[in-house]
Protein backbone atom coordinates (compact mmCIF):
# COMPACT_ATOMS: atom_id res chain seq x y z
CA UNK A 1 0.00 0.00 0.00
CA UNK A 2 1.33 3.43 -0.87
CA UNK A 3 1.43 6.14 1.79
CA UNK A 4 0.35 9.50 0.37
CA UNK A 5 0.87 12.82 2.12
CA UNK A 6 0.49 16.29 0.65
CA UNK A 7 -0.24 14.95 -2.84
CA UNK A 8 2.93 12.87 -2.94
CA UNK A 9 3.67 9.20 -2.44
CA UNK A 10 6.21 9.13 0.38
CA UNK A 11 6.51 5.39 0.97
CA UNK A 12 4.96 1.96 0.90
CA UNK A 13 3.96 -0.57 3.54
CA UNK A 14 2.49 -4.09 3.66
CA UNK A 15 -0.91 -4.67 5.31
CA UNK A 16 -0.41 -8.04 7.05
CA UNK A 17 -3.51 -8.25 9.23
CA UNK A 18 -6.63 -6.46 10.39
CA UNK A 19 -7.71 -6.70 14.02
CA UNK A 20 -10.93 -5.67 15.71
CA UNK A 21 -10.64 -3.89 19.06
CA UNK A 22 -13.05 -2.25 21.50
CA UNK A 23 -12.98 1.52 20.98
CA UNK A 24 -11.51 2.26 24.44
CA UNK A 25 -8.79 -0.34 23.92
CA UNK A 26 -7.94 1.14 20.51
CA UNK A 27 -7.68 4.62 22.06
CA UNK A 28 -5.28 3.29 24.70
CA UNK A 29 -2.73 2.02 22.12
CA UNK A 30 -1.29 5.47 21.37
CA UNK A 31 2.21 4.00 21.04
CA UNK A 32 0.95 1.86 18.15
CA UNK A 33 -1.13 4.38 16.14
CA UNK A 34 0.05 7.81 17.35
CA UNK A 35 -3.49 9.19 17.01
CA UNK A 36 -5.01 11.48 19.62
CA UNK A 37 -7.14 9.21 21.86
CA UNK A 38 -9.92 11.82 22.02
CA UNK A 39 -10.26 11.66 18.22
CA UNK A 40 -10.52 7.86 18.31
CA UNK A 41 -13.10 7.99 21.12
CA UNK A 42 -15.11 10.60 19.23
CA UNK A 43 -14.90 8.67 15.93
CA UNK A 44 -15.92 5.46 17.67
CA UNK A 45 -18.61 7.00 19.89
CA UNK A 46 -21.44 5.21 18.07
CA UNK A 47 -19.54 1.93 17.63
CA UNK A 48 -18.52 -0.86 19.95
CA UNK A 49 -15.35 -1.77 18.05
CA UNK A 50 -12.94 -0.37 15.49
CA UNK A 51 -10.67 -2.13 13.03
CA UNK A 52 -6.91 -1.58 12.97
CA UNK A 53 -4.54 -2.43 10.17
CA UNK A 54 -1.36 -4.24 11.16
CA UNK A 55 1.43 -2.86 8.99
CA UNK A 56 4.93 -4.21 8.31
CA UNK A 57 7.89 -3.52 6.07
CA UNK A 58 7.61 0.26 5.79
CA UNK A 59 9.84 1.71 3.09
CA UNK A 60 10.35 5.44 2.58
CA UNK A 61 10.90 6.60 -0.98
CA UNK A 62 14.20 8.37 -1.63
CA UNK A 63 12.26 11.10 -3.43
CA UNK A 64 8.51 11.66 -2.91
CA UNK A 65 6.53 11.16 -6.12
CA UNK A 66 3.72 13.58 -7.00
CA UNK A 67 0.32 12.01 -7.64
CA UNK A 68 -2.95 13.57 -8.72
CA UNK A 69 -5.74 12.37 -6.45
CA UNK A 70 -9.43 13.26 -6.53
CA UNK A 71 -10.53 16.14 -4.33
CA UNK A 72 -12.38 15.17 -1.14
CA UNK A 73 -12.03 12.51 1.50
CA UNK A 74 -10.34 9.44 0.05
CA UNK A 75 -9.51 6.12 1.57
CA UNK A 76 -8.27 4.26 -1.51
CA UNK A 77 -6.79 5.75 -4.66
CA UNK A 78 -5.84 3.74 -7.76
CA UNK A 79 -2.24 4.54 -8.61
CA UNK A 80 -1.57 4.82 -12.36
CA UNK A 81 0.91 2.29 -13.74
CA UNK A 82 3.45 4.95 -14.72
CA UNK A 83 3.45 6.34 -11.16
CA UNK A 84 3.72 2.83 -9.70
CA UNK A 85 6.79 2.23 -11.87
CA UNK A 86 8.36 5.39 -10.44
CA UNK A 87 7.66 4.14 -6.90
CA UNK A 88 9.46 0.83 -7.52
CA UNK A 89 12.36 2.63 -9.21
CA UNK A 90 12.69 4.99 -6.22
CA UNK A 91 12.85 2.02 -3.83
CA UNK A 92 15.56 0.34 -5.92
CA UNK A 93 17.74 3.42 -5.68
Amino acid sequence: MAIISGGKIIGIVDIVDVIELPVKEMAAFVEKHYADPTIILSYGADRETLFAWVLKNPQRLRTPIPIDIPVGAQVWVRIPEDVEAKVWKSLEG
